[in-house]
């Protein structure tokens, strides 16, 4: 009897623990993509100046994030960029780290 209460109590700690990762993981994923709707919205509204572009760098870097603003303009009466926003989704207790953009 003592033994399959332990057993219970393990398999809610491995519920509870895999379950506060999921939420942990998407946190990081939400919160980088809000970052990146910002700094679309930012470079967009101050028409592609430079150095919009350049403060979305700084605080990217500050919150840990890497972007990176490629021209890649084709016409000369419309501004095309490519924006790419790197970041790294950590599992703490593993260690665990993946990089996405």
């Amino acid at each position: 009897m003592l033994f399959s209460h332990w057993v219970s109590f393990f398999i809610w700690i491995i519920t509870i623990y895999t379950i506060s990762m999921i939420l942990i993981c998407s946190m990081q994923i939400n919160n980088a993509g809000e970052f990146f709707s910002q700094v679309i919205h930012r470079i967009e509204t101050s028409y592609y100046s430079e150095d919009v572009i350049r403060v979305c760098e700084q605080k990217a870097n500050e919150n840990g994030y890497s972007l990176l603003v490629e021209d890649e303009t084709i016409y000369d009466d419309r501004k095309d960029l490519k924006v790419t926003l790197t970041y790294k989704i950590k599992i703490p207790l593993f260690n665990i780290s993946k990089t996405c953009s």
